[in-house]
C-alpha cells in the first residue's frame, strides 16, 4: 500500500463487512497482495468481496441413488451473470429438477437457504400444501416467495428430500446454487424488513 489515509482501518479478517461498511469512509480489497478495487465506494467493495463466496459446484452430503438433482436455476433478470443476483424487494423464484432413478414416493423436499457463514437463515414452507407429482422419471417445481427482504449479502440454498413418514434421507446437497441480493446499506442481521414508522 502505497499511502496510508488519515482515519484509514485496515482489516484482515474474514466475516466483519457490515462494520467496515460502518465504520470505513474508503476501502482496498487486495487479493494475492494485488489491489482489486480502492476508492470511496465501500458498497462496491462490499459486493465483490462477497462474490468470492460464490460456490458453482454442489457438494452432495448424502445420496441412496434413488433421486438426484438434474438442475437449479434462480429466475432473475441477470441468468448469465457469474453469480445470481436479485435487488432487495424483488421476487424470489427458483426452479428445480430432479431425476427418479428408482421407484420411490414422492419425497418431502426441504429447501433452505444459508449464509455466507452456513448459518441457516430460512427455510421455504409449502403454504398451500401442494404436492409435487412423478413425471417420465423427472419431479419438477419452483418456489416463489414475494418481496425477499434478505439483507444484503450471499446465501446459499440447500436442498434435502425425505421419506414423506419416516424422514429416512435420500437426498441432501449443500450450496445447490449461491445468489446475492443487491441493497445499498449494509446491516448486521440477515434480514432487512420493510416498515413503516409513523407518529402515535
Amino acid at each position: 500500500i502505497d499511502q496510508i489515509l488519515p482515519n484509514t482501518a485496515i482489516v484482515f479478517v474474514s466475516h466483519s463487512m457490515p462494520m467496515i461498511s460502518r465504520i470505513c469512509s474508503q476501502i482496498i480489497l487486495l487479493e494475492n497482495g494485488k489491489s482489486q478495487f480502492q476508492g470511496n465506494d465501500v458498497g462496491k467493495a462490499i459486493d465483490l468481496y462477497y462474490t468470492r463466496f460464490a460456490q458453482n459446484e454442489s457438494n452432495v452430503v448424502f445420496s441412496d441413488g434413488s433421486i438426484q438433482l438434474e438442475k437449479v436455476e434462480l429466475i432473475t433478470d441477470e441468468p448469465n451473470s457469474e453469480i445470481p443476483k436479485l435487488s432487495w424487494g424483488e421476487d424470489f423464484k427458483v426452479f428445480f429438477k430432479f431425476k427418479i432413478n428408482k421407484n420411490i414416493e414422492i419425497p418431502k423436499f426441504t429447501i433452505t437457504i444459508f449464509d455466507k457463514e452456513q448459518r441457516p437463515v430460512a427455510i421455504f414452507n409449502n403454504n398451500k400444501n401442494v404436492l409435487v407429482e412423478i413425471k417420465n422419471d423427472s419431479i419438477v417445481f419452483s418456489i416463489t416467495h414475494k418481496k425477499i427482504q434478505l439483507s444484503k449479502g450471499v446465501y446459499a440454498i440447500n436442498v434435502s428430500c425425505n421419506k414423506n413418514e419416516a424422514s429416512e434421507p435420500l437426498l441432501r446437497i449443500n450450496n445447490v446454487i449461491s445468489f446475492q441480493i443487491i441493497h445499498d446499506k449494509e446491516v448486521w442481521p440477515p434480514f432487512l424488513l420493510s416498515s413503516t414508522y409513523e407518529n402515535c
